[in-house]
């Protein structure tokens, strides 16, 4: 018993070993020798889900896609609750493959197991501006503001980009009325986003709604740029 015990006690350590070179080839980028090193401390490890879920960055880092999606499987395999790590896991690398329908798919799933989680939530907002999915990243904001994923001003910007981008896709009057009446009345003193409102109207024949808004825009706050509009 004391010789089977000290092997598998020398098993282990070596496991964790391998595991902890692993990690460090990892953190230093070695993605070849990671995989490696974590795939041989994997069996013994007491903690098997890092191992997997390391080594499936490394082989995706290596461009074997489909031994990460694999090794992703045995993740979740070797934990109960890994869920949550591998989505994430997974929605970074199909984020940078600009797999975006898939990479909103997976942060769904995450988002269900884990509803404020800060990392979900962040990637779900680069994913939407980044395909310009206005909408449901503006239904996202009172997500983002409560968890504070962003910063004040970064979170002003993008509630800024988001109705910036609404005003410009509107093709109608009416449409365009619509979006204007639901921008916060801070941010109606924008002026970038008034001259965005002044040119919309301009664009759909309302020269005379336009010039009264940069008039009274200009009542209250000089800026160039209406100015310019205003002289056309």
């Amino acid at each position: 018993h004391s010789v089977l015990g000290r092997i598998l006690g020398g098993n282990t350590h070596r496991a964790a070993r391998k595991t902890s070179q692993g990690l460090l080839d990892f953190l230093e980028g070695n993605w070849k020798q990671s995989r490696k090193n974590l795939l041989k401390g994997a069996n013994k490890s007491q903690m098997p889900l890092i191992n997997y879920l390391a080594a499936a960055r490394s082989s995706y880092e290596l461009g074997a896609e489909e031994e990460a999606q694999e090794l992703l499987h045995k993740a979740e395999k070797s934990a109960p609750d890994s869920e949550l790590a591998v989505a994430l896991t997974q929605a970074r690398m199909q984020f940078r493959d600009k797999k975006y329908e898939q990479c909103l798919g997976t942060l769904a799933r995450a988002k269900r197991v884990s509803p404020s989680h800060p990392v979900v939530l962040d990637l779900l907002r680069q994913v939407y501006e980044t395909v310009q999915e206005w909408k449901p990243l503006l239904d996202l904001l009172p997500e983002l503001k409560k968890n504070k994923i962003l910063k004040k001003e970064e979170l002003r910007l993008l509630e800024l980009k988001i109705y910036k981008a609404k005003l410009e896709a509107a093709t109608e009057k009416e449409r365009l009325d619509i979006v204007w009446k639901k921008v916060p009345s801070a941010l109606k003193k924008d002026s970038g986003l008034i001259a965005t409102y002044a040119q919309g109207l301009s664009a759909v024949k309302a020269d005379s709604e336009s010039e009264r808004l940069l008039r009274t825009s200009l009542d209250k706050n000089w800026d160039e740029t209406l100015l310019r509009l205003y002289g056309l």
